[in-house]
């Protein structure tokens, strides 16, 4: 079957209108967006929308613009739809200082080091009996994960996957309810590190953790550390150091690592 110039020409002219239209930069939709929060003006616009619907509530009514108001720093997430009826699943990350999120993906090598999740489940027992206590999932001897803890930590691990970041190494304490937390993370393999693992050894917890960081690749990766409260002495002045609270370092071969910033655990974590 022969195809006539003017019907080939056509078939190639519908074609390229209809990439055009796909690639039209004002129908995307960015499935995350940074955010620095503004007390003065609350009002933020999500590009690309024209409604949506707030999802951190039950049973919120649609909301035909796209303008939202962020009161406070958080993850904020949402139903968003464009001109084409489109819906994307969008987390606003809402922060007193969004940049220090966009530096994980400068292709730079970075730390992420954080406490663990959320674990009142039991106490540690110092005084236990039983051989290397402190690695025990038992409650009655060491102090565990709790369900929201693991919800949380499933809340972090999801995120770094959103921002698609090239996971380095992963480090985790020998405390059960650190082994908890990166396993709930769901990022990968990762290994045991005696330098994160506070008091029992009766080193300074903080300089281990730094020296564990000298020795980490810089391969343009984010790798992750898992401790415990007292990482809080490498800020001064800093009094709590909450939990699922984190530090990023910059590191570049032959410096110190460099300290990046603070985040909160409300900022990087969906409590809806």
């Amino acid at each position: 079957m022969r195809i006539s110039i003017l019907t080939l020409g056509l078939l190639i002219s519908f074609i390229s209108c209809q990439k055009t239209e796909n690639e039209d930069p004002t129908n995307k939709i960015e499935p995350f967006l940074f955010v620095k929060l503004d007390a003065s003006a609350p009002v933020f616009e999500i590009p690309n929308v024209i409604s949506y619907r707030d999802l951190s509530l039950p049973g919120k009514p649609l909301v035909t613009s796209n303008k939202i108001t962020l009161n406070n720093t958080g993850v904020y997430p949402v139903m968003a739809r464009n001109n084409k009826n489109d819906s994307t699943l969008v987390k606003i990350f809402v922060s007193n200082d969004p940049d220090k999120f966009k530096v994980l993906t400068d292709g730079g090598t970075y730390v992420i080091l954080t406490r663990h999740t959320d674990a009142d489940v039991g106490q540690d027992n110092f005084s236990s009996q039983t051989p290397n206590w402190w690695k025990s999932c038992d409650s009655k001897v060491a102090r565990q994960a709790n369900q929201n803890g693991i919800k949380y930590a499933k809340s972090i691990g999801e995120h770094i996957k959103l921002w698609n970041l090239p996971v380095g190494e992963l480090y985790t304490s020998e405390f059960c309810r650190n082994v908890q937390t990166i396993e709930n993370m769901n990022l990968g393999p990762f290994k045991i590190s005696k330098e994160l693992t506070y008091i029992v050894y009766g080193t300074d917890h903080s300089k281990d953790a730094i020296n564990l960081m000298k020795q980490l690749p810089v391969n343009n990766k984010v790798h992750i550390l898992i401790g415990h409260s007292q990482l809080r002495s490498l800020r001064v002045g800093l009094t709590t150091f909450d939990w699922n609270d984190a530090f990023i370092y910059k590191l570049e071969s032959g410096k110190e690592p460099a300290y990046i910033g603070l985040i909160k655990n409300r900022e990087w974590i969906d409590y809806n």
